[in-house]
């Protein structure tokens, strides 16, 4: 991997992680990634293709996979929200969020193992206290970001 894909992987994870860090301080905190997307996408464009067919056969069906478990947990946030008491939402995220990460080792997309490790660190932070619906909320907003990096993984650009 070229030293301009790595220093675009951790912008991008620095980027994510601080977004996440801001969602568990502050609930009303909605940070648009978009620019950074549209930033990644432009500077991914330039660096040439490295990805052999059995690499991008494995991409394809890592990012089939991460959709599904994103899914997963958009529907457990809502569950959540729905009934914030219940002790297994959280767990069940931190199942999710470890799958996730793991999965994307695999896949060698550490930038979204990195993603997943901190999202599972929030929720284990606000599984020792109150969640707001809010946070949950604000969570959710955030795995959009998610799914457009699994669409720059998906058409090899990282």
């Amino acid at each position: 991997m070229s030293s301009e894909h790595l220093s675009l992987i951790a912008e991008v994870t620095d980027f994510l992680a601080d977004t996440l860090e801001r969602q568990g301080q502050a609930a009303a905190a909605e940070p648009d990634p978009e620019g950074l997307i549209q930033k990644a996408r432009a500077k991914l464009e330039e660096l040439p293709e490295e990805t052999s067919s059995s690499d991008r056969e494995l991409l394809i069906i890592f990012t089939d996979e991460a959709c599904d478990l994103l899914e997963n947990m958009e529907s457990v946030l809502e569950d959540w929200v729905d009934a914030p008491q219940d002790a297994h939402h959280p767990r069940l995220l931190s199942d999710i969020c470890a799958t996730l990460s793991e999965s994307a080792k695999t896949a060698k997309v550490s930038a979204l193992a990195l993603i997943a490790q901190e999202m599972a660190r929030l929720v284990e932070d606000w599984s020792e206290g109150h969640v707001s619906s809010a946070q949950i909320s604000g969570l959710r907003k955030e795995l959009a970001g998610v799914y457009d990096l699994l669409d720059l993984v998906r058409q090899g650009v990282m």
